[in-house]
């Protein structure tokens, strides 16, 4: 695969709701929109098919070739040839479920597959306690595209640095998210700085914008393209929407050079 010094990464911020049908529509209708943009990568956030109600999560958990048809079919009726994080699926492996992330390459081949490591509990108006629904996911996944290095994470994996530390600073780390307003408020950016600052690497957060849903409050949007100094380089606040930005090998270089880790 040829190797780029540019890297052009699109984040597709959603309003899912519980109904998966409406969701498939969503999800086709702003991968559609993103392949005129032509992203080397795009990225979509956590919960993306169903959001909101734990118990249509479990009625709606599929096993992997299961899901993998339904995004083949996605993927064509989008006419998309981007890499692409779908950002949150509740899988079903072995009778547990796992909020599983899937990296496709263009063809649409699984690059590799994410399993959530560290599961949301939230005491609030509205609790959330993610491991009445999903069992946790135990490693890492990294991948490779027109030589970056790419790491996955979701939401709540945010929090805690020494799952990023494990890869030993990566060009990009993608955290797929349904970030709720409260705490995205107060951390959702801060907590994606110091990911990036610490690593050295660009930072890419892709959240939900939703209202509050029979199981699950509201969700913060914002999502935000953060290069390894620190600088925000591209936001999308409210709604739905897209932002795309081109990712510059030479200003990790630079910085990396600059302060030695």
């Amino acid at each position: 695969m040829k190797i780029k010094d540019r890297l052009k990464v699109a984040g597709i911020q959603l309003s899912s709701v519980p109904c998966f049908r409406e969701n498939v529509r969503s999800v086709t209708e702003m991968l559609e929109k993103t392949s005129e943009k032509s992203p080397d990568l795009a990225i979509l956030p956590e919960n993306l098919f169903v959001h909101g109600d734990f118990g249509k999560i479990k009625k709606n958990a599929m096993e992997l070739r299961e899901w993998m048809d339904l995004l083949s079919s996605i993927k064509s009726n989008a006419k998309i040839s981007s890499f692409i994080v779908w950002g949150g699926l509740p899988i079903l492996r072995e009778g547990e479920i796992f909020n599983s992330s899937i990296v496709t390459d263009p063809s649409g081949a699984v690059v590799t597959i994410y399993e959530k490591n560290r599961l949301f509990s939230f005491s609030g108006e509205k609790s959330v306690t993610e491991s009445d629904v999903y069992s946790r996911g135990e490693r890492g996944a990294a991948f490779e595209t027109y030589g970056w290095r790419i790491v996955l994470s979701i939401c709540f994996d945010l929090r805690y640095p020494e799952l990023f530390r494990r890869y030993n600073n990566p060009d990009l780390i993608v955290c797929t998210a349904a970030f709720t307003r409260k705490t995205g408020r107060a951390h959702w950016e801060i907590l994606l700085k110091a990911r990036a600052i610490e690593n050295q690497s660009y930072v890419i957060g892709v959240n939900q914008w939703t209202e509050s849903q029979p199981d699950y409050p509201p969700t913060y949007g914002h999502t935000i393209i953060i290069d390894p100094w620190g600088e925000v380089l591209s936001v999308k606040k409210y709604g739905k929407g897209i932002i795309s930005q081109m990712i510059m090998r030479r200003k990790l270089v630079k910085i990396r050079n600059m302060i030695k880790i």
